[in-house]
């Protein structure tokens, strides 16, 4: 049985098999006045306290969110740019402010779900609240796939779910 996570987290790696296809800084985060997770650009935001109360990997009914982009705003890539490729199996690793480091595995392959349906129906609601209590981190970015029209909005954000195994 992994420890209780008693610290923030700071820093995200994750692994297509032996390949890092993710890589970057994790900072705290909170929703706007539209209710989104909108982390600054080349960052990981965590969607912790006061508004989301769990941290990646700690045993909890609600698991850890991290959310970043896929690409900038001069169309350059992101911190989530390689999050679709991630596949059932895969590795993530998380280090924290202690200097402790989680390891999760990718439940299963990376999935594309309407922004609306992933907070609001009740099929997706395994990306913010378990069945039962576990040590899980949920990633979310953009779809790019389903933008919408010639602007920058997407109708879709690429899910990944993880359970911690040390």
């Amino acid at each position: 049985m992994p420890e209780q996570i008693e610290a923030a987290p700071t820093f995200i790696a994750a692994y297509r098999g032996q390949e890092q296809v993710i890589g970057g800084k994790i900072v705290p985060t909170q929703t706007n006045e539209d209710g989104v997770i909108f982390p600054e650009e080349m960052t990981v935001g965590w969607y912790g306290p006061p508004q989301w109360g769990t941290t990646p990997g700690e045993l909890s009914s609600h698991p850890g969110v991290l959310a970043a982009h896929v690409t900038n705003r001069d169309g350059g890539k992101d911190l989530f740019y390689n999050l679709e490729r991630l596949k059932a199996g895969d590795r993530v690793e998380i280090s924290y402010d202690d200097g402790t480091t989680a390891v999760f595995e990718v439940d299963k392959d990376a999935v594309s779900v309407d922004k609306g349906a992933l907070t609001g129906e009740p099929e997706h609601r395994w990306a913010w609240e378990l069945d039962e209590p576990g040590r899980k981190v949920t990633l979310i970015t953009c779809d790019l796939g389903s933008q919408t029209g010639f602007g920058p909005d997407v109708a879709n954000n690429w899910v990944v779910q993880a359970t911690r195994v040390s």
